[in-house]
């Protein structure tokens, strides 16, 4: 990687990054063991085993297991913690019964031994910023790179591995792969060419193991990967075809699926693709490369919702196999699919949305998306774009100029994450992925993840010059509301010109097309204009076009399917109204407005209003269309005006005219109410010249706790362990401080240990609590005390309630002199009903803390009350894996609560 050619501040994080990743080495933890076989299960795949790993922080997942050969099992385990691992008990779940004991053998060691931190923080949704991602420590992350969906070589290992390289000398960070049967990476379709078919429920070993190479060469380089488990062609008999050819196919040898809709249905194929979910899960969730599961790839053109318009079914298969993923994945990844419309049921359970992008428009289109629920705040973002539909030389397309503007141009809109490209590989090949890196240090530098009042606003451009106005349709084969637009002729660019349709349909199709039939601009013209609308193409039935001016029709045309297109339609040119509406439809790819071959100087009169409405008038049908083929369209069409705009951008030559005067940009709307790709700060922000205060002596705050406290803290022989805050709520809290006081200064020390109870507290309350001398002591503990009492295996150390508070009331005491302030936090479980045994008795430590924050004049920080707020819109595995050990949501409300509680003593 060359680093000369960047800031020296990106020089210094680059270094940084790719030290820290020298020192790693990627791999779960690993144990094997044989189990008995099970005479009524004849599949070994179909055996759902678990196994118990024991953290070196003594926490016990329940992790799910995954054939290896006959007999034999493995579980995979993520090294998040340093210390020793252990493999506890193997148990059974059949047929939905609770899971048994099983009496299983160890194959491998039953402790394995862990010395190297995770290189890659995981993934999960942005607490503090809705609508965004955050990795596990806190910081904000946001998803660039591109689609590499295969490998277009038989090497596959060798061109990801070039390729992830590739991403990374170009600081991306973020690529989208497929499970596909031709790309070689389909555990359960493998190509007669490429090895023996997999009956159904069953998977391919070298599939898995190239897998298994994928991931581990992603985590090398920094990349995330965000897996398609299906695409819609498997199931599709009109987009992208291989229902055909897929081995679940009942006319093909093995398969017993009559139709592609009966995927979604079929009792069978519901069980083996859980199956292989599970195999999915159990064999690489460990692994924090794995951005997301992305359940299908465009499921809008499988024939259950092309052709036959199931959405409830395949709505219901979603909400199905996303509830079984969260139930397997200890670890918690993210979950998403890609459909076009973002109000579908079809995206209930997913963490965020994914549409795609192939518009005639791109850099409109790029900044917009579909309309979606108004209290919907999940993250959203174009998950591929592409030039299908642009209208460019071919010399033009093959060189990759599109990519990168399309990529700036997303962030320069409604949303806060990128579009990413479809063909990864051709801006691999070009050389061009450095320009998206450039964006992603654009917005590494700037702070641009950190900014929540930005509004789009677009700036009114003034001179001499003046352009041809070419109102291009945005929306080619994605389905939007008609549109009723106000078109200005001052230079700015509104948000809606991404929503203006190239593709009409008449009425009664809509209903089932989705397709507009009508659209309407309002427009005020400064003299008498022409208005040409060009056809790109019809129906197979032939398709018509009606346009209406003020409401009366001022021209209609037909055409049949035969007809020699791009076709033309003029609206006779005459004095504009003053008052006038244009309406058209049937398929505009866009309105392309001219300037007169003779350009008069600006009228000084006042100029006139018009506006237009085209609406369809005959039938339509669909075709399929463009390179991929997986498009389709009733019919196009383009439409031009001549009229006057003013310029914009340098001319046809590649230089700006010097005749021509320099552009004066202004705004002359609110921010909130205009749009064009620029942005600016809703809030205003303070002058650099303000007086800064006097230097303070920092106010010290000592954090002492378990491994909740602890979290993410390094080893206690690495030379920053004293003051390093690790990645959970003590590291916010410490954040939080600065940003609210920045005229203080505040030293936090985190003195959070894994495993401990009030006892090792007491050991080391001298030294860890009193000694540093703090100004304010947090403390939170309790957690382990409970947990021991349900653990056969430590019961030992299980400490009563009496002890507890005898304990921790003695250390309370003897820290109350000598500090300002005392904040206790009670100890939680992630657990919604009540009347388990465990939460009972952690809601009685919690009273224990509850008393003796009043007893000391303590701030009381109810851990367990935020808790249940959060299951009250979250389960618990997303919320804590194992039920104690929160993720980034449960750290930002404690974090949160926790300044809240004490920011008017400091």
């Amino acid at each position: 990687m060359t680093l000369r050619l960047l800031p020296a501040r990106w020089r210094l994080v680059s270094l940084a990054f790719l030290g820290a990743c020298a020192l790693l080495h990627a791999g779960p933890v690993r144990f094997e063991f044989t189990v008995p076989p099970a005479a009524a299960i004849a599949n070994p795949f179909a055996r759902e085993l678990w196994a118990e790993v024991v953290t070196p922080a003594g926490r016990t997942l329940l992790l799910p297991a995954f054939y290896v050969e006959p007999q034999v099992y493995a579980v995979h385990a993520r090294p998040d913690e340093i210390g020793a691992y252990h493999l506890g008990r193997i148990l059974e779940t059949t047929r939905g019964q609770p899971a048994t004991p099983v009496a299983a053998t160890p194959r491998s060691a039953t402790r394995v031994e862990n010395q190297t931190r995770l290189r890659l923080p995981p993934i999960g949704l942005d607490p503090l910023r809705p609508g965004g991602f955050a990795r596990a420590d806190g910081r904000a992350f946001v998803p660039f790179g591109a689609n590499v969906a295969w490998a277009p070589t038989p090497d596959v290992l060798g061109y990801y591995r070039a390729t992830f390289a590739a991403f990374a000398a170009a600081n991306l960070n973020w690529m989208r792969v497929w499970m596909v049967h031709w790309g070689r990476t389909n555990l359960d379709w493998v190509r007669p060419e490429d090895g023996a078919p997999v009956r159904p429920g069953g998977i391919d070993p070298a599939v898995a193991a190239r897998w298994d190479a994928l991931l581990a060469a992603a985590e090398e380089h920094g990349v995330y990967l965000q897996i398609a488990l299906q695409h819609h062609g498997q199931f599709s008999t009109t987009v992208n075809p291989s229902w055909a050819d897929n081995p679940w196919n009942a006319a093909n040898p093995g398969g017993f699926l009559r139709s592609p809709s009966d995927f979604f249905t079929d009792p069978n194929a519901r069980l083996f693709t859980a199956l292989k979910y599970r195999y999915i899960v159990a064999r690489w969730s460990w692994s924090p490369a794995v951005f997301a599961w992305e359940l299908f790839n465009e499921v809008h053109w499988v024939d259950a919702l092309k052709l036959e318009h199931h959405e409830a079914a395949v709505a219901r298969w979603h909400d199905d196999l996303a509830q079984f993923l969260r139930s397997v994945d200890v670890y918690a990844h993210l979950i998403t699919t890609s459909t076009e419309n973002l109000r579908s049921p079809i995206y209930a359970r997913m963490d965020f949305l994914q549409p795609h992008l192939y518009s005639a428009n791109l850099t409109a289109a790029a900044r917009t998306f579909a309309p979606r629920r108004a209290d919907d705040t999940r993250p959203v973002f174009y998950g591929e774009f592409g030039d299908d539909h642009l209208r460019l030389p071919e010399a033009v397309r093959k060189s990759g100029l599109v990519e990168p503007a399309a990529v700036w141009a997303s962030l320069l809109g409604s949303g806060t994450l990128p579009a990413q490209a479809w063909e990864g590989w051709k801006l691999r090949d070009l050389d061009r992925l450095g320009e998206i890196g450039a964006v992603h240090r654009f917005v590494a530098l700037s702070g641009w993840a950190r900014e929540q009042d930005l509004q789009p606003f677009s700036a009114a451009v003034e001179c001499a010059a003046h352009a041809p106005l070419t109102l291009a349709g945005a929306q080619q084969w994605q389905r939007r509301p008609a549109r009723d637009f106000t078109l200005p002729l001052d230079g700015r660019e509104p948000l809606e010109l991404g929503d203006w349709p190239a593709t009409f349909a008449t009425p009664e199709s809509t209903a089932t097309d989705g397709f507009p039939c009508r659209g309407t601009f309002h427009a005020t013209f400064p003299r008498d204009v022409t208005l040409r609308i060009l056809i790109a193409g019809v129906a197979e039935k032939g398709g018509g076009l009606r346009v209406r001016v003020d409401g009366a029709t001022a021209a209609t045309a037909a055409w049949k399917h035969a007809d020699a297109f791009p076709a033309t339609l003029v609206v006779p040119s005459g004095p504009a109204p003053a008052r006038s509406r244009w309406k058209t439809a049937a398929s505009p790819t866009g309105f392309r407005c001219r300037r007169p071959t003779s350009a008069s100087p600006r009228p000084s009169s006042p100029p006139s209003a018009a506006a237009t409405t085209a609406s369809s008038r005959s039938g339509s049908a669909t075709a399929p269309i463009s390179t991929r083929s997986r498009r389709s369209r009733p019919c196009r069409a383009r439409s031009s005006s001549t009229t006057s705009r003013p310029a914009r951008g340098p001319s046809p030559g590649g230089t700006p005219p010097r005749a021509r005067p320099r552009p004066r940009p202004s705004c002359r709307t609110p921010a909130a109410a205009c749009a064009c790709p620029l942005r600016r700060s809703a809030a205003t922000r303070p002058s650099s010249s303000s007086a800064r205060p006097e230097f303070m002596s920092p106010t010290r705050l000592v954090m002492i706790g378990d491994s909740i406290t602890e979290w993410g803290r390094p080893s206690p022989d690495s030379p920053d362990y004293a003051t390093a805050l690790g990645h959970g709520y003590v590291a916010l809290v410490a954040q939080k401080l600065a940003a609210r006081f920045p005229e203080r200064r505040f030293e936090v020390l985190n003195r959070g240990i894994g495993g401990h109870t009030v006892r090792d507290l007491a050991a080391r309350w001298q030294r860890d609590a009193l000694d540093p001398k703090p100004d304010w002591l947090s403390v939170m503990i309790g957690i382990n005390d409970v947990w021991r009492h349900f653990d056969p295996q430590r019961k030992h150390d299980a400490v009563p309630p009496a002890e507890y508070e005898h304990t921790l009331g003695q250390l309370l005491a003897a820290a109350r002199p000598g500090v300002r302030g005392l904040a206790l936090l009670t100890p939680f479980y992630v657990e919604p009903d009540r009347a388990d045994p465990m939460r009972r008795r952690m809601d009685e430590f919690g009273a224990i803390v509850a008393r003796l924050a009043r007893r000391h004049d303590a701030r009381l920080i109810d851990t367990q009350a935020m808790i249940d707020r959060l299951l009250a819109q979250h389960p618990p595995e997303v919320i804590a894996h194992d039920r104690v050990h929160v993720g980034p949501i449960g750290h930002e409300a404690f974090a949160q609560a926790f300044v809240a509680a004490v920011a008017a003593d400091l």
